[in-house]
């Protein structure tokens, strides 16, 4: 995690005889600067994939209802469905996979019969990426993509899940993606499924994972606590990418709810569970607005206190503690302070997930970690209840203020240090740090 993590122990210790305190490194000092890669979203995106055109367009209701401004990992190759959805402002993004339907591209057997997918249906089979057939065609299928005018393409099953090996995967994707530059004269941006089921870029797959823009991961249940969201969003900042989450398994409400704040307290995004893979035997999962648009609409509604800001440092739950704040009362709940890197005079946000039973809480701040020599004004923003025609009066506006309530903290100096007490969050709450009157 950027940032000094220190205990509390340490905080507490750093005044000195007299009151004179430690120098403390602020919020903006911390905060690293990240370039966004292209075709990535911005903090503040909301994606959905538009995984089928359905006749009465109820993919396109959904993706209205949940506030979506990118139509990711679609199949959908119709231009001109791919330009109604532009229409709306949301980029869009074709796919391609490892899967073939054609038995002269197929990997074979030791009896030289082609090789099923996963889903172990007839007539879908793994590619053979040593094929030179099958990759003129795969370059044939990225220039359609193109040609219908997407703004990136995601690719899913990289590896044909493990049926191809790493260095004949690199060599596949730096040759086609090398004959499509070609062809079409720039680069087209590209993301991909880390299918290894890594929770960060890295490991085995880190050459291939080279070769694509950012990256598009699956995370499962076990896998939505505060640590896998730091070392995911770290990985991804180390290498100046970018990772959006989805889920291989339906999970419950509450699960969801923790795995889309975790994601946004740490500048990753996940993708609305609508139409959503749950796995190989398993319907697709299909959200419900009331369950999860309100999340959604405060993320649209905060993204003047999302996009440019970066991680500076974090505590509570899950997680060490550190210089710059404290939590008390509240053992479920996890503190992200995030900041514009060397911007001294603008806001500091500190993203608050409650991962236990939700519990009135107190956090406690160093002045001089947020604004030195200055008192702190802080502002609590919450999202609000789910009103279907509310979000939908949001949507049509494209103003989603209404959809986050503010709400002014008491400030209690404490030599140094103040105090503010925050009520139960549900589970995500923002606090906006400002300089003090």
């Amino acid at each position: 995690m950027r940032g000094k993590l220190v205990c509390l122990s340490m905080v507490l210790a750093s005044t000195a005889v007299g009151g004179a305190q430690e120098p403390v490194a602020t919020a903006s000092e911390m905060a690293m600067a990240i370039e966004r890669p292209a075709g990535a979203p911005w903090y503040s995106d909301v994606s959905m994939r538009l995984f089928r055109k359905y006749e009465d367009g109820r993919e396109l209701a959904a993706a209205e209802a949940f506030h979506i401004t990118r139509a990711d990992w679609s199949y959908i190759r119709d231009k001109a469905y791919i330009e109604s959805v532009q229409s709306r402002g949301w980029t869009f993004q074709g796919s391609t996979n490892a899967v073939t339907y054609d038995p002269e591209f197929a990997l074979k057997d030791e009896n030289g019969e082609p090789v099923l997918d996963h889903f172990k249906k007839p007539g879908r089979f793994w590619s053979d990426c040593n094929n030179a057939a099958f990759r003129d065609a795969y370059v044939e299928e990225l220039r359609g993509w193109v040609e219908s005018g997407v703004d990136s393409i995601q690719r899913d099953e990289p590896t044909a899940i493990r049926h191809w090996s790493i260095p004949d995967a690199v060599d596949f994707f730096e040759d086609v993606h090398g004959r499509l530059k070609e062809a079409v004269g720039r680069d087209i941006p590209m993301s991909v499924n880390l299918a290894w089921n890594k929770s960060v870029f890295g490991g085995d797959g880190e050459p291939l994972t080279k070769l694509f823009d950012f990256g598009m991961a699956e995370l499962g249940s076990r896998h939505v606590e505060p640590t896998f969201f730091v070392d995911a969003a770290q990985e991804a900042a180390q290498r100046q990418s970018f990772i959006v989450y989805t889920s291989y398994q339906k999970m419950d409400v509450p699960t969801y709810r923790r795995a889309i704040a975790g994601c946004y307290a740490n500048g990753l995004l996940f993708i609305v569970p609508w139409d959503q893979y749950a796995g190989t035997t398993e319907p697709r999962v299909f959200s419900a607005p009331e369950d999860l648009a309100d999340l959604y609409g405060f993320v649209r509604g905060n993204a003047a206190y999302l996009d440019g800001f970066e991680a500076a440092t974090a505590t509570g739950h899950g997680l060490g503690a550190s210089e710059a704040l404290a939590i008390a009362g509240a053992d479920g709940v996890t503190a992200w302070v995030r900041a514009r890197p060397g911007e001294v005079d603008a806001p500091v946000v500190i993203h608050l997930v409650d991962w236990d039973e939700p519990n009135g809480f107190q956090v406690r701040l160093r002045n001089d970690a947020f604004f030195p020599g200055k008192d702190l004004a802080v502002e609590l923003r919450t999202a609000t209840p789910y009103e279907a025609v509310a979000h939908a009066t949001a949507e049509k506006d494209q103003d989603f203020s209404s959809l986050v309530a503010i709400e002014a903290l008491d400030v209690v100096g404490d030599g140094g240090f103040c105090r503010v007490s925050v009520p139960e969050i549900s589970p995500w709450a923002i606090l906006v740090i400002r300089p003090g009157e």
